[in-house]
């Protein structure tokens, strides 16, 4: 037996052991990392990726603002904590050395951007790694927006959205009809539509007033929310003739329409018959609805004669309320009177 040489056999197989957990030095991971990512950087393949756009734009931000995640480039302003900042921070410090292109996988140099969308399209010379600012109004209509940033040896493209403002500034109002019977219920519509400064239909939610006011001052009020930039109503026409304010109304404008009521279709027809010479004159009495209102001129009144197996009719306007003619004399002829649906007395004439 040789105690000391199983001694040294161990400590020698521990040695292996400890040897072979040894760490992979710091130095060569980053040198590796080089290796594999400095051509990928240099040839520019990240900025292919679907969201490399959106990071560099969150990068950008940092460049200018590192302690603050608050953005207003967007949406009236946001906060970029919605992805962990540390990430796009490690970006913005980079880039000061690189450019944003390449530490993201904007650079040094001019390039051309163009804002393309329905109706509108820009174009604005820029200066690489620098912000460019549009002034308020500039883009003005609500779309989505497809952007090209061209330089000199690549073009990268994103796109984005323009909503409509909140605040309602114009309403365009729609009453139907200008002229009806009063007494009628809903009889009355009104559509409106609700638009921002620069004429954009705003979808949100927006509520609206209508009021139909008479010359005697009786009110019919309705406020009704819009859905999809739109809002309807109804209301019923009063019951006095006249000239009605429809106005709709939102918190700094208002538009007005007027509705034009007039007494009811005829409610009951009355002929009388006279003759004189050669001729027989036909009379209406004064026509009036079922309220008592009278008619308004102009309501046609059609007097119909029927005489061996003939008949002859005249279409003639009230004036005044009452309606004449003149039709020539036959013994035995039958006279009838009508107005739209409604029917009047007949005179069988006999001399």
């Amino acid at each position: 037996m040789n105690p000391g040489g199983s001694t040294r056999e161990n400590l020698s197989k521990a040695e292996s052991i400890v040897l072979s957990t040894r760490l992979i030095p710091v130095s060569f991971v980053l040198m590796v990392v080089v290796v594999v990512h400095l051509p990928l950087l240099l040839m520019k393949l990240p900025l292919k990726s679907y969201d490399t756009n959106f990071h560099i734009f969150f990068a950008s931000h940092y460049v200018h603002n590192w302690f603050s995640p608050w953005n207003p480039k967007w949406y009236a302003g946001f906060s970029q904590t919605t992805y962990p900042p540390l990430p796009h921070q490690w970006v913005a410090l980079i880039s000061n050395i690189l450019g944003l292109d390449m530490a993201q996988s904007t650079g040094n140099g001019k390039a051309t951007l163009y804002i393309i969308g329905f109706g509108q399209a820009l174009k604005r010379d820029v200066q690489l790694g620098e912000t460019t600012y549009f002034p308020a109004g500039s883009i003005y209509n609500a779309d989505h927006y497809l952007t090209f940033l061209t330089g000199s040896s690549s073009t990268v493209s994103g796109s984005f959205d323009v909503v409509p403002a909140r605040k309602p500034a114009a309403l365009s109002f729609l009453a139907k009809p200008s002229l009806l019977q009063v007494r009628l219920h809903d009889g009355i519509t009104g559509a409106a539509y609700v638009f921002d400064a620069y004429q954009n239909l705003i979808v949100s939610p927006t509520p609206i007033s209508f009021n139909l006011s008479t010359p005697s001052g009786s009110v019919q009020k309705r406020t009704v929310v819009t859905l999809d930039g739109a809002a309807w109503t109804a209301m019923d026409s009063t019951a006095q003739q006249g000239t009605d304010k429809f106005i709709a109304r939102i918190d700094k404008g208002s538009s007005t329409r007027a509705v034009y009521q007039v007494p009811g279709d005829p409610c009951r027809l009355k002929l009388r018959a006279q003759q004189s010479g050669t001729q027989l004159q036909l009379k209406t009495e004064p026509v009036r609805d079922c309220s008592g209102k009278a008619v308004p001129d102009g309501t046609i009144v059609t007097f119909t004669q029927t005489y061996n197996s003939t008949h002859s009719t005249v279409d003639v306007p009230l004036k005044r309320g009452i309606a004449v003619v003149e039709m020539p004399v036959h013994n035995g002829a039958t006279l009838s009177i009508a107005s739209g649906v409604v029917l009047g007395n007949q005179i069988h004439w006999e001399k």
